[in-house]
């Protein structure tokens, strides 16, 4: 155990490192101790297993770092700053932060005991599964932060700001509710009874042979029905026979006291069956799609490709939460030979059934619980040919793949809880033959060549559904340019150099900044396109920071795929019948851009769709019902979608209804959404009953003649 606590003085040192640029270096593996950092720009450098003891870090950057197993025992970081970087399985064990900056800051796992973090900002940071006993807290900031799921035993949180915090699932038994600012914190019911008594208020079970009742009442109530406690809005009464009286009204006391008294927002846990995870979520497009009984957090994806064989070598990391007790859990996978699969480090087995990846761990997984799985696998990609007969997934091109993957595509070459409701944050290494470029999501963090081949480092750190992935690599012209501070990657096949590709991909900037302004600031880091020479594809894809092109795109389309990085990567849907949620928003958004730069109106758009026959497939198919998953990037997503949009802007006016977009994207903002979210907004906004509008423009298979 460390000897050093809450930021007492470090050992002295006897090396330094003074003014150096380490930015976007792979400082995996190094071991460093009792050096003196100072000034060392460590920005986007990635760290596997580098040990760090009792060094002392002064005025470094940290930024965007990604560290995975590494440590940092006993060291001191002063006037550092930290915004974005992660650590997953890191030991900070003993050390101390002081006027250090977090923003962003993600850390899942791990062993942050007695850490020194007094007076930190740690506000909307996502600290999940780690273990931080006795670490000091006094006074901090972690407003609107995750912290669920670790071991707070004997920490020091007096005066810590914990309102609108995410606790559930962690250790609060130190917490004292008074002492620290606990204002809307999120807590689950066995936390609301540990702070109930925290508060000096003795919870215990009801008797079992009678009703909770006033004081002298001869009330004794018929079957079924429930009276209240008096002052405490609890309810009472006689549980289902085989229900769990004692721990059902201990659990109803703590929820109402406890919120009560510290304005605490119990949740609910979700219904959680011990056993086998579902092999599906019940998507009624691709029922399988997906798999039940976890979240997934981050996935860390290792892939080695070659072309000339058509051969992918490649591991998946994955960091989730069991949402209920687990022996066993699915993955979706195409294809491949799978050589080994771990749970925690610890062998795990594993079975083949379709795309599903059937793991059972030697240990079996706890709700509530952090966990990782690792997969390594190697074959020849899944080209995945959708119900529409279109091509997904990897596609191999002449001189690489063109990865894109909706709406089933990843299973072709990562295993995945493939369903857009869980999203995640993604790391990937892909490696090619020296004179590849590989184009993943998100920032460019490295770029090493070694024995022939290269490898490209890219870090996604905003929420992602996995059909939004990709690993798109050839022969490429790379061009980096910004959007105010947002990096903009640009990469063209010199096939399509000469049709002016990198002319059409250099209107994103301006195009980012029109829909910040319209819709809201961009919702992601970095931004980008690729456009490959792949015309047996014959379609571009929306991918997150990354829009795909398989040629040179129209003007339009470079407008539709990035303002989806609004609606469609950044607003998700939930179910793949609402896909015109995504299409149907980015069709409009082509409308309004065009209007506002002095081409067509939205309602001249709007009137040239409108004027299409009765008979056409865009009447006959509603938005909502398209008549299956061959049909789902059928024109009425599209079209209709956007007409419908254009319908709700007369019907309430521009005011209203550019505010109800804003406030869609600002509320649903790395979250899912469905239909009737969206006409619950519309309607609350415009203060009109709108059930007529929307069932005759999204729901009836006939053109709308009166809205």
């Amino acid at each position: 155990m460390a000897e050093r606590r809450h930021g007492a003085v470090p050992p002295p040192t006897e090396s330094e490192v003074r003014h150096e640029d380490w930015a976007c270096d792979d400082i995996s593996g190094q071991e460093h101790a009792r050096v003196a950092f100072h000034d060392v720009d460590l920005t986007e450098v990635v760290n596997q297993g580098a040990a760090f003891t009792e060094c002392v870090f002064s005025d470094c950057r940290f930024n965007a770092s990604v560290h995975t197993d590494a440590a940092f025992v006993n060291c001191s970081f002063t006037n550092c700053s930290f915004f974005d970087a992660t650590f997953t399985g890191c030991k900070l064990v003993g050390s101390a932060f002081e006027r250090c900056s977090f923003g962003l800051l993600k850390v899942t796992g791990g062993d942050w005991s007695f850490v020194g973090l007094p007076g930190a900002d740690l506000s909307k940071s996502r600290i999940t599964g780690v273990r931080m006993r006795e670490a000091d807290l006094t006074g901090a900031n972690c407003a609107d932060a995750t912290l669920s799921h670790a071991d707070l035993a004997g920490a020091l949180l007096l005066r810590t700001n914990l309102s609108r915090t995410d606790l559930r699932g962690s250790d609060l038994s130190t917490l004292d509710p008074i002492a620290a600012n606990v204002r809307a914190a999120i807590i689950d019911p066995d936390q609301a009874a540990t702070l109930a008594e925290a508060l000096g208020l003795s919870v215990r079970p009801h008797s079992p042979t009678r009703d909770l009742e006033p004081p002298g009442s001869r009330s004794a109530g018929r079957k079924g029905d429930h009276q209240a406690a008096p002052g405490l809005g609890i309810s009472a009464g006689q549980p289902p026979r085989g229900a769990p009286m004692a721990r059902r009204h201990l659990v109803r006391a703590a929820v109402g006291v406890a919120a009560a008294a510290t304005s605490l927002v119990v949740a609910a846990p979700a219904t959680a069956t011990s056993g086998a995870g579902s092999p599906g979520l019940g998507d009624p497009y691709f029922p399988l799609a997906g798999n039940g009984g976890y979240d997934v957090r981050h996935y860390s994806l290792d892939l080695d490709y070659v072309r000339a064989t058509n051969f992918l070598d490649a591991s998946t990391t994955i960091t989730a939460r069991a949402t209920q007790d687990l022996r066993r859990f699915n993955l979706d996978l195409r294809g491949f030979t799978v050589s080994r699969v771990t749970v925690n480090r610890l062998p795990a087995t594993f079975t083949r059934d379709g795309q599903e990846l059937v793991v059972t761990p030697r240990v079996p997984l706890r709700r509530g619980k952090t966990f990782v799985v690792k997969v390594e696998y190697k074959g020849e990609p899944t080209e995945v040919i959708d119900p529409d007969g279109s091509s997904e997934g990897w596609v191999p091109t002449a001189d690489g793949a063109f990865v894109v993957n909706e709406p089933q595509g990843s299973p072709g070459w990562y295993p995945a809880n493939d369903n857009p409701r869980d999203k995640a944050t993604y790391d990937m290494a892909i490696t090619v033959p020296k004179g590849i470029t590989a184009i993943g999501n998100g920032r460019l963090l490295s770029k090493r060549d070694r024995g022939g081949k290269t490898t490209w480092r890219w870090y996604e750190d905003s929420p992602m559904a996995p059909y939004l992935a990709t690993a798109t690599n050839g022969v490429f012209e790379l061009r980096v340019s910004k959007a105010g501070r947002i990096p903009l990657y640009h990469a063209v096949d010199p096939a399509e150099v000469a049709e002016g590709a990198f002319d059409r991909l250099a209107a994103e900037a301006e195009i980012i900044a029109f829909f910040s302004d319209l819709y809201g600031p961009y919702p992601f880091s970095s931004g980008g396109g690729v456009v490959d020479h792949a015309p047996e594809v014959g379609y571009a894809l929306e991918s997150q920071t990354k829009s795909q092109y398989d040629s040179t795109p129209s003007a339009g389309t470079v407008v539709h795929e990035i303002s989806h990085q609004w609606f469609g990567n950044s607003v998700s849907l939930t179910v793949w019948p609402d896909i015109w949620l995504n299409e149907g928003f980015a069709s409009f958004s082509e409308w309004i851009y065009d209007e506002r730069h002095g081409g067509p109106t939205a309602q001249a758009s709007f009137d040239q769709v409108y004027a299409r026959p009765a008979t056409s497939s865009i009447w006959t198919r509603p938005p909502t019902n398209v008549g299956g998953p061959q049909f789902m990037f059928s024109g009425t997503v599209y079209d209709r979608g956007a007409a419908t949009l254009q319908a709700l802007r007369v019907k309430v006016g521009d005011r209203t209804f550019f505010r109800i977009l804003r406030e869609w994207y600002a509320d649903n903002r790395n979250g899912n959404v469905t239909t009737a979210d969206f006409v619950r907004l519309a309607e609350k906004r415009s203060g009109q009953q709108l059930d007529a509008f929307f069932d005759t423009w999204l729901y009836q298979p006939a053109k709308p003649t009166t809205w």
